[in-house]
């Protein structure tokens, strides 16, 4: 059996030292060099380097980004309880949005903004609409996130965030499947962070991990690794999620 990892902890090493398996360890990373990416493995038991040129297809990034719709500007001057910071932030993330892939349409609708590519693969919105209180007057940002319970199915799915008052960091999701339909929210439905972030650890750390687990793991590897609880890096895993759904 092989293990492939970006890094290993002690108590792999005691795992593997017990197991009734032979477990051969191998470290990865990627390598840039005279703009080509390498895959390159390191045995972690010999020392011994293998690498492997990465074949890849440059995205469409999309450098000619419009100015922001009229819409968009009349309804953020609407927020009134909004604050500058809130304001600016949407912008910022409509850029890194917009940006994100060619493909990405900006769809304005009457109480929305909706990006993504036709009407079934949307990566984000800004919702403007009738909210639950303490939303009224303000953006409100729902990204396509995958299932963040390890032990459910791994859809994606549309989720509120709760971003901090300067929208550099969030500190929970949750499910709406449409618009704001309830105020009354389900707690299966909620997801704080770091709890939830700390359960797909654990989930994927355990013995008895499934399939389910471990993609969940890979889908949240960017926030996890990075130990933060960053908005940018949450638009980026929807982004993500997004590509892979074309």
């Amino acid at each position: 059996m092989i293990a492939i990892k970006p890094n290993f902890h002690r108590d792999n090493f005691t795992d593997r030292k017990y197991s009734h398996l032979s477990i051969q360890f191998l470290y990865f990373q990627i390598l840039i060099a005279s703009q080509n990416f390498y895959l390159e493995l390191k045995d972690l038991d010999n020392g011994k380097l293998s690498k492997v040129e990465i074949p890849y297809q440059e995205r469409g990034v999309n450098e000619d980004i419009p100015a922001p719709p009229r819409a968009i500007i009349n309804r953020l001057a609407k927020c009134d309880n909004s604050s500058e910071n809130e304001r600016d932030a949407v912008l910022r993330i409509r850029k890194a949005i917009l940006g994100f892939d060619k493909r990405i349409q900006e769809i304005v609708k009457p109480n929305s903004i909706e990006y993504g590519k036709g009407k079934s693969k949307l990566c984000a919105e800004f919702y403007f609409g009738s909210t639950i209180y303490g939303f009224q007057g303000r953006p409100n940002l729902f990204l396509r996130l995958p299932e963040p319970a390890p032990y459910l199915k791994q859809n994606t799915l549309r989720m509120h965030i709760f971003p901090d008052k300067d929208w550099t960091t969030f500190y929970r999701i949750i499910h709406y499947p449409r618009a704001f339909i309830s105020n009354k929210i389900r707690s299966s439905n909620m997801y704080e962070y770091p709890a939830f972030i700390e359960t797909i650890k654990r989930c994927a750390g355990d013995e008895l991990r499934d399939e389910r687990s471990r993609i969940c793991y890979e889908k949240y590897e960017k926030l996890i690794l990075s130990g933060t609880n960053s908005l940018e890096l949450l638009v980026d895993i929807a982004l993500e999620t997004w590509l892979k759904r074309l």
